[in-house]
């Protein structure tokens, strides 16, 4: 198995087919994806626009759906949740569907095309993804990190190492070349939660004043489940 890396969403990977696709967002995206799911949503469903959120979530009553999603890291106007896991709570999400954008994460997912499989990753499921990846057998495995307002952000990085790691890829290209170097220097789980607060990500949440957001994102396999894309559609559920 090779794995090719993409440092953000910006940047891309060395890898034309990939057989499989696993999109990082530690910061916050995918951690909030999986509170969700931990939480009993039914799926998180992910939209690069507002517009195109707000289009979908209207086909699904109000009493069955969560609009989610920041701007500038701040709740978008009229949203019933911002992108904090703290937020995804049973009373608020359980038996309804979640429907997310956000400034990183939903845009990469979105670039992926529909057929191919695609988890939504983060350090806190990232041993149940490399086990769902494993259990596909793709020859190739993209990793697209997807950073920080278009930025590499090491979070993402050090997850991609990690999931490359467990799932003994070797690498394709230099992106995954780097993410193994990563995961040797930030991958120890206390190292990762000491260096979190100073990567790009987390410098910039807490120069919001967001620097709560950071513990849950630090939890290594808080989870055990993985997040995948329902074939053909826009919608992510747990599997285990």
């Amino acid at each position: 198995m090779r794995a090719f890396v993409s440092l953000s969403r910006t940047v891309p990977a060395a890898v034309d087919s990939p057989d499989c696709v696993v999109v990082i967002d530690v910061l916050r995206s995918a951690t909030v994806a999986a509170a969700a799911l931990a939480a009993g949503a039914v799926a998180v469903r992910m939209f690069a626009t507002v517009e195109e959120t707000l289009a979908a979530a209207r086909s699904v009553p109000p009493e069955r759906r969560l609009l989610a999603g920041e701007r500038g890291y701040r709740r978008i106007p009229g949203f019933d949740c911002g992108n904090s896991p703290s937020e995804f709570t049973p009373e608020r999400v359980a038996g309804r569907t979640v429907f997310m954008t956000t400034t990183n994460g939903p845009a990469a997912v979105a670039a992926e095309p529909p057929g191919v499989p695609v988890f939504y990753a983060c350090w806190a499921v990232s041993s149940a993804t490399a086990r769902a990846v494993r259990a596909v057998k793709p020859r190739s495995v993209k990793f697209v990190c997807s950073g920080t307002r278009r930025l590499v952000s090491l979070e993402d990085v050090v997850c991609a190492g990690r999931i490359a790691s467990l799932l003994g890829c070797e690498p394709g290209d230099d992106g995954a070349r780097l993410a193994e170097c990563a995961f040797r220097e930030y991958g120890d789980p206390a190292r990762f939660a000491s260096m979190l607060p100073f990567f790009e990500g987390g410098r910039k949440l807490r120069e919001m004043g967001m620097e709560r957001d950071l513990a849950p994102c630090a939890e290594l396999d808080a989870w055990d489940f993985a997040i995948a894309r329902e074939p053909g559609g826009t919608a992510f559920v747990a599997v285990r």
